[in-house]
C-alpha cells in the first residue's frame, strides 16, 4: 500500500509547487507592470510640465514683443512729427529733438531685437506656424530703422501683430492638447 500512495503524493507535491510558484510570481509580475506604468506616467508628467513652462515663457515674451513693436513704432512716429515741426522753426530745434528723442528710438529697437531673438530661440522652424511667426518677426524687425518705420503704416503693423497673436494661439492650443495626453510615452 505504501507504494501505491507515493505517486499520489508526488503529484500533489508538484501541483502545490506550481500553485506556490504562481502565487509568488504573480504579485511580482503585477508590481513590475505597475512600476512600468508609474514610470511612464512620471515621464509624461515631466514632459507636460516642461511643455507648459515653455508655453508660459513664450506667451510672456511674445506679449512683451508685441508691445515693444507698437512702442517702437509710436516713438519713431512721434519723433518724426517733432522733426517735421522743428524743420519749420530751425536747425537748432532739430538737433535738440535728436538729442532728446533719438536715444528712446535706439533703446526701443534694442528691446525689440532682444525680445525677438528670445522668441526665435523658442520656435521650431520645421513647424509651419512657428515658421510663419519667424517670418513676421523678421519682416517687422527689418522695418525698425527710422526711414522704414515711417513707411510702415499703423494698420499694417497691427495686422502683422494680430497675425502673430493668432498663430501663437494656434501653437498654444496644439501644445496644450499634447500636454493633456496622459498615456503618451
Amino acid at each position: 500500500m505504501i507504494l501505491s500512495e507515493i505517486p499520489i503524493i508526488r503529484v500533489q507535491f508538484e501541483q502545490n509547487n506550481e500553485s506556490n510558484l504562481l502565487t509568488y510570481i504573480l504579485p511580482i509580475l503585477v508590481a513590475l507592470i505597475a512600476a512600468f506604468i508609474a514610470l511612464c506616467q512620471v515621464k509624461s508628467n515631466n514632459i507636460s510640465s516642461a511643455r507648459i513652462a515653455w508655453m508660459e515663457n513664450l506667451r510672456e515674451i511674445l506679449s512683451e514683443l508685441i508691445v515693444a513693436y507698437a512702442d517702437c513704432h509710436l516713438i519713431v512716429m512721434n519723433m518724426h512729427h517733432k522733426l517735421e515741426e522743428a524743420r519749420k522753426i530751425s536747425q537748432i530745434a532739430i538737433g535738440e529733438i535728436i538729442k532728446t528723442d533719438y536715444h528712446l528710438h535706439v533703446a526701443s529697437i534694442h528691446k525689440v531685437n532682444k525680445l525677438a531673438n528670445k522668441v526665435l530661440l523658442y520656435l521650431d522652424s520645421d513647424n509651419a506656424n512657428h515658421h510663419r511667426i519667424e517670418a513676421l518677426i523678421d519682416k517687422l524687425s527689418k522695418n525698425l530703422r527710422f526711414e522704414d518705420v515711417l513707411n510702415l503704416k499703423q494698420d499694417e503693423l497691427q495686422e502683422n501683430l494680430d497675425e502673430i497673436i493668432l498663430l501663437s494661439k494656434k501653437i498654444f492650443k496644439c501644445e496644450w492638447q499634447k500636454s493633456k495626453r496622459i498615456w503618451k510615452i
